[in-house]
């Protein structure tokens, strides 16, 4: 998903280079904000397809420094890889044409505008933007910046759609339940920290038996204090605000739920806005998708998910394969 519109010959768009004596093809140079497991898994993606999709890997940066047998392994691949110290050596870098964030909406917002200075920009963690202050900084920065800003998609299936009729002015609301096992959340309220520490204590209580602790709702409301109450965990409930009708009209659903040990569950409920003879569109939809363990906040599939948004944003589908079919 794009953010803004703005006139912009992509930085990095692959073109060949000729003279008497070489010719050769621009890769496209990506950096790597955030080497937790997603980070770590399009590491891995860069260096196993980027080749075939002309990219490559430009620099990571982590909150904790990589070890030097990670670092070994990924320069034996990716040889002309920087290890940044802190963010603020993005300055110092060379040639890096799309930066991807996928750590935490306080990166976002403390660095949003040094990386529009250096190059597109793909965010991970729009719950950033429930911050009305900061979305309108990050708007006043767009409008004078050459470069482009994109929200990730995540596990928001059906996000086209929705962005479709919002534009089209058919919709009407939108509603997002988001279920995690309780080890997967990541909370910022007192309260609902303590709420969600009693059901582990329940299950731990009751392991082995059949029964399981009765999910727990813990927030029902507009997705702007949800996305401020679990910031890691309402990335979907955020782009669903963004594509849609906004942070304080769409509503989310936060459930503590000890059964999913190995699933996160999203259920999307989608209304049109009423015709003339009183009829109403409506989609509702429920997504189960496989963790490795109780303790991830994304899923597998969202994984796959946010690398098409790499290929996407940077064209590399279409380069790759020539009848790839686009659906807009």
């Amino acid at each position: 998903m794009e953010l803004t519109n703005l006139n912009h010959n992509f930085v990095g768009t692959p073109v060949s280079i000729r003279s008497s004596s070489v010719s050769f093809v621009y890769s496209i140079r990506i950096g790597i904000v955030g080497y937790g497991k997603l980070g770590q898994y399009l590491v891995e993606q860069l260096m196993n397809e980027g080749t075939k999709y002309r990219l490559d890997l430009a620099f990571i940066w982590n909150r904790t420094a990589l070890n030097e047998e990670t670092r070994s392994k990924i320069l034996i691949r990716c040889p002309l890889v920087k290890f940044l110290n802190a963010l603020e050596q993005i300055k110092e870098i060379d040639f890096v044409d799309l930066i991807v964030e996928v750590c935490h909406p306080d990166i976002v917002k403390q660095y949003a505008e040094l990386f529009l200075d250096k190059a597109d920009f793909l965010i991970g963690s729009p719950t950033a933007l429930a911050d009305p202050e900061f979305a309108q900084t990050l708007t006043n920065k767009l409008s004078t910046s050459q470069h482009r800003m994109f929200v990730a998609r995540g596990a928001l299936w059906g996000a086209n759609d929705i962005q479709m009729m919002a534009r089209r002015n058919r919709l009407q609301n939108v509603e997002i339940t988001i279920a995690f096992h309780p080890r997967s959340l990541r909370l910022n309220d007192a309260k609902l920290c303590e709420l969600n520490d009693d059901l582990i204590k329940q299950q731990e209580s009751m392991l082995g038996e059949d029964n399981q602790p009765k999910p727990l709702i813990l927030y029902e409301g507009p997705a702007r204090e949800l996305c401020q109450i679990a910031p890691n965990n309402a990335n979907t409930v955020a782009t669903a605000a963004l594509l849609g009708v906004g942070f304080d009209h769409t509503i989310g659903k936060l459930i503590s739920d000890a059964s999913l040990c190995d699933f996160h569950r999203i259920e999307i409920i989608v209304r049109g806005k009423p015709t003339i003879d009183d009829k109403q569109f409506r989609v509702e939809l429920n997504r189960q998708s496989p963790t490795h363990s109780a303790h991830n906040v994304s899923s597998l599939h969202t994984y796959d998910c946010f690398w098409h948004s790499i290929l996407h944003c940077t064209g590399s589908y279409i380069r790759a394969n020539n009848l790839e079919i686009q659906v807009y």
